[in-house]
This record gives C-alpha cells, sequence and structure tokens, in this order.
C-alpha cells in the first residue's frame, strides 16, 4: 500500500509541477493589427488568457494623446489636429499589465506603406525604436537575432527614436508566475521528495 501511495503522490507532484511551467511558460498575443476602432480613444482594455492590459498613449512632454487603432496597420498615436497615426517624434506608448510579464515577440508596421503588411521586411532601413529603454530595430526581420525578451515587468514603453516612426501591430507576453504558483511547484517537489523516500523506505 505504501508503494501505491508513493505512486500516487509521485504522479500528482509532477502533474503540478507541469501544470505551472505550463502556466509559465503559455504566449498570449494582444494582437492591434485586425481591430476596426472607430474615433480615437484615450485608452484601451483588453483582457486575453487571464491578463488584463491597459494601453495609453502620450506625448513627448508627458500629456495623455489618443489612440489609433486601425486595421491592417495597428496602434499609433495622434498628438494633434495635423499630426499623423503613427508614433513618432517623442510620442509614446504605454502597456500596464495587472501583473509582472515578459515581452516575447513584437510585430510593427514600419514608415513604409508597402511593409506594413510584412512580416518580414525585404529591406533594412535602419530605424530604431526604444521598449524600456533598450534600443531595437523596427524591421522584424531581424528580431531573432537581436531581440532576447524585457521583463519580468508589468508595464512596457514603446517610444521612438530621433525621426523614425512606426506603428504597433501585435505584441506577445508569457505571464511570470504568481506566488500562489511557486508555492504548488514547491509542494510538487516536496511531494515528488517524499514519494521518492517512501519508495526507498
Amino acid at each position: 500500500m505504501k508503494v501505491a501511495s508513493g505512486n500516487i503522490a509521485s504522479r500528482l507532484a509532477v502533474l503540478a509541477m507541469a501544470a505551472v511551467s505550463f502556466a509559465a511558460s503559455a504566449a498570449t498575443e494582444f494582437n492591434f493589427n485586425d481591430q476596426i476602432v472607430l474615433g480615437q480613444p484615450s485608452e484601451r482594455s483588453l483582457v486575453k488568457d487571464g491578463i488584463s492590459l491597459t494601453v495609453k498613449g502620450y506625448r513627448g512632454n508627458g500629456s495623455q494623446a489618443n489612440l489609433d487603432i486601425a486595421f491592417g496597420t495597428g496602434m499609433g498615436v495622434v498628438s494633434g489636429l495635423f499630426d499623423d497615426t503613427q508614433l513618432n517624434g517623442s510620442e509614446y506608448l504605454v502597456f500596464t499589465f495587472d501583473r509582472p510579464v515578459t515581452l516575447v515577440n513584437y510585430l510593427l508596421c514600419d514608415n513604409k506603406p508597402l511593409l506594413c503588411g510584412e512580416s518580414t521586411p525585404l529591406t533594412n532601413d535602419g530605424d530604431r525604436f526604444l521598449i524600456n529603454g533598450v534600443n531595437l530595430p523596427t524591421d522584424n526581420r531581424l528580431l531573432p537575432a537581436n531581440f532576447a525578451g524585457i521583463g519580468p515587468t508589468a508595464s512596457l514603453v514603446f517610444k521612438t527614436v530621433g525621426g523614425d516612426a512606426y506603428r504597433l501591430k501585435s505584441l506577445t507576453v508569457t505571464a511570470v508566475p504568481e506566488p500562489a504558483s511557486l508555492l504548488l511547484m514547491g509542494l510538487g517537489v516536496v511531494g515528488l521528495l517524499a514519494s521518492r523516500r517512501t519508495r526507498s523506505a
């Protein structure tokens, strides 16, 4: 009977650790490329896979600007009456999550109309931008080699560099395990060790 209960405990421990590991590694994509939003909202709230996200746009002086979200080109910022709908100058987007996340991917619409529909642009125009102060290329073809992820963090700031401009089509994040999940994993490890001791006894 001891061996049988040890096997059950061992299996439960493995299942608990696998569940926590899967929850921590599952990627969630927030897509701003397949939406049509009439008007220009001051902020946008989304919930996906249990992760809540609020997006706000800002002018370079820190005052809030309107968001522009359009099908096929993604999200930009509108600072004034004659401002275009891309992130340009010193405008920036702030993404605030309800929990710590790691940014694992992003997709931009570069400041070239022919490239907005391309996930792997044919040319590298040298444009740059910042995510939480990290300087990165707007050319998504360079993403795998130049981007190792950003986080854990509860907020992401997308900002322009110099005169470069772009729109954000999507971003993909993974949620950082919450303390309760880490506790569950710890209990799983303890259960696994206990079942091994039962077997050896």
